[in-house]
């Protein structure tokens, strides 16, 4: 279908069935991946319910909808003068944005984590912006 490319799709669920727990006692998640050369890209959504606790493990955040959306651009130099110095350019962009479960922002985050020249070279050039927190209560 996709020729020489890759893609790969997730789904998940679970549930607890634990009967002192209160809420929503499931999480649940989707993802899709596209793995390539030139583009290797990620969109997620999970959903981790308010009453979730597994018996086994822990969740770092219950009560929760987290959105995550990574693109990769990654090409390859061409022109033989070009690919002296530079092998593969990356551009990527990383964004998460977390909710409460009726969709109010928590916590976002975009991130132009790396726009880095090449694998083989030392050079490299890294730009970093920060994430914000929306708090319903006093930060301490």
């Amino acid at each position: 279908m996709l020729g020489d490319k890759n893609a790969q799709l997730g789904l998940w669920g679970l549930t607890t069935d634990r009967r002192n727990l209160t809420g929503s006692k499931t999480a649940e998640g989707v993802s899709l991946f596209y793995p390539n050369d030139t583009w290797n890209n990620f969109l997620g959504y999970r959903r981790v319910g308010d009453g979730f606790q597994p018996a086994l493990g822990f969740v770092p955040r219950p009560g929760v909808q987290q959105f995550n959306l990574a693109l990769n651009y990654l090409p390859r130099a061409s022109a033989p003068w070009l690919a002296r110095w530079l092998s593969q350019a990356v551009f990527e962009l990383i964004g998460v944005l977390v909710t409460d479960l009726n969709g109010r922002w928590e916590h976002v985050s975009e991130i132009p984590d790396r726009l880095r020249t090449g694998i083989e070279t030392t050079r490299q050039l890294v730009l970093h912006l920060c994430g914000w927190e929306f708090l319903q209560w006093p930060a301490r």
